[in-house]
């Protein structure tokens, strides 16, 4: 799985509005590794950063993600069980400006929603592609 997960051409498949994966610094599965994501939702593109910041290769991957207004801590863990692997996700984040703070608190929980929709579908392409997706 985490070949899978590190791997930036799979990650359009399960990223809700992202195009591409970006690395412009150092490998997607190493700390210090400088990502740029692009999305596109309806006519409007935009770009976010995404700094490695902790890894624990196949256990864990803490990362920084930040622009369109926004500062975002993202810790996501994998824990193997009896039934396979259970995939956890933990988003703080911070608006740059107070009533994007506010926004951000008002929008959580839909926040939270579609980060454990991404990661089902995350799951469900590993367990029927494999470790590569297209």
């Amino acid at each position: 799985m985490n070949q899978a997960y590190t791997d930036p051409d799979n990650m359009p498949y399960w990223t809700k509005h992202l195009e591409r994966f970006e690395v412009v610094k150092g490998n997607s599965e190493e700390v210090g590794a400088l990502a740029r994501l692009h999305f596109k939702k309806k006519d409007r593109s935009y770009i976010m950063e995404d700094e490695l910041l902790e890894t624990d290769p196949g256990k864990r991957y803490k990362s920084r993600v930040s622009g369109q207004g926004i500062i975002a801590e993202v810790d996501t863990l994998f824990e193997k069980t009896d039934k396979g692997t259970l995939i956890t996700l933990k988003w703080t984040g911070r608006g740059r400006a107070i009533p994007f703070n506010l926004l951000l608190f008002l929008l959580r929980g839909r926040i939270k929603e579609e980060a454990t929709s991404e990661l089902i579908e995350f799951k469900n392409l590993v367990e029927t592609y494999g470790i590569k997706f297209s």
